[in-house]
């Protein structure tokens, strides 16, 4: 099989891929991240600061499927050139899907930190899981990552490239007139997305095992059934956490490896070959790393039986259900007033 041969199958290859792949994603992202909104909105969740994070997610989650993969569809089926069409919208569409991708993973890092914080038996660390603290941190970190991605918005622009049928073509990239700008702009992502934050993800994951392991022991030697039930709601949550940290990092880390790999080779002469064969990883591994921000739902249903109860509880929802019980509240209430006015 001739190189020729190959550099058609993998263009063939990535084009079925962006047509069907972001329909998927799309499809379950915008189904389970609507559904997470309303679950973690559910009484019985609502005031743990966990909750509150994995919601903020969720709604992050929602901007990175839409500026990421929607785009590529509008592209791909109506012919309209989201990336290359408008130099404005092209600055808008990497400002806002860097930093909602950011935020998102920064957001689980704060859950992870939080439940740390919940299972320590250190007063003053537990302090730190309140919903003032999580208010304020979410307030604090996507403000932040707003800001440091303003770069973006200044040194991204539509820009001509050689693709693997030797063609120049319009794409949306760093300016290639500032030489460190892209190698910039490539070890920036990799860091605030790519590294960090599942590194502290692994690390406090860790520490919030080891918290448990040492309560499940207290608890068990006290034998307190309220304990033991508060207990039970939070190793779910950490376990909704630990799943959702074991997914991020396989799908990230490769992004990670091929944004060092297209920096390191950015002036390096490529064949037709290497270029196809770059695009198709580049574009797969970018295709993937977008399941990330789509599953979540589907992990927390898998993982935690809290979850599955409020989940039910939304879809069993029945108005004259909820009508009876107002009446039989309010009832309640005039008899308790009667007996105390008597």
């Amino acid at each position: 099989m001739g190189n020729s041969t190959i550099i058609t199958i993998l263009g063939s290859v990535v084009q079925q891929f962006n047509l069907y792949i972001p329909i998927l994603f799309i499809f379950l992202g915008s189904i389970g991240n609507v559904l997470n909104i309303i679950i973690f909105r559910q009484r019985s969740l609502k005031f743990i600061p966990c909750s509150i994070y994995f919601l903020s997610s969720s709604i992050a989650n929602i901007f990175v499927i839409y500026f990421s993969l929607f785009t590529r569809l509008l592209t791909q089926y109506a012919g309209i050139p989201t990336d290359t069409g408008s130099d404005t919208f092209c600055k808008t569409k990497y400002y806002i899907l860097y930093s909602s991708r950011t935020l998102s993973a920064w957001l689980i890092v704060l859950a992870a930190i939080d439940r740390y914080a919940s299972s320590s038996q250190d007063y003053r660390r537990r302090k730190f899981s309140r919903l003032s603290v999580a208010y304020s941190l979410i307030g604090i970190i996507s403000g932040f990552i707003f800001i440091i991605y303003v770069h973006v918005l200044v040194y991204f622009k539509l820009t001509f490239i050689r693709n693997q049928y030797n063609q120049f073509v319009p794409s949306c990239l760093q300016q290639a007139g500032f030489n460190i700008y892209p190698v910039f702009s490539d070890f920036f992502f990799l860091t605030w997305y790519c590294l960090l934050p599942p590194l502290l993800m692994a690390i406090f994951g860790i520490l919030t095992i080891k918290n448990v392991r040492t309560s499940q022991r207290r608890i068990m030697a006290n034998n307190n059934a309220t304990l033991k039930q508060q207990l039970k709601k939070n190793n779910q949550l950490v376990k909704m956490l630990l799943l959702q940290i074991l997914i991020f990092i396989p799908l990230t880390l490769p992004l990670a490896m091929q944004k060092i790999y297209t920096t390191l080779t950015v002036n390096s002469v490529k064949s037709a070959y290497t270029l196809a064969t770059d695009d198709f990883s580049a574009q797969t591994i970018a295709l993937l790393s977008n399941a990330y921000h789509s599953i979540n739902f589907y992990v927390y249903t898998l993982s935690a039986r809290t979850f599955r109860v409020e989940l039910l509880k939304i879809f069993h929802y029945h108005p004259e259900r909820r009508i009876r019980d107002n009446h039989h509240l309010t009832n309640t209430t005039k008899r308790e007033c009667i007996v105390r006015t008597a």
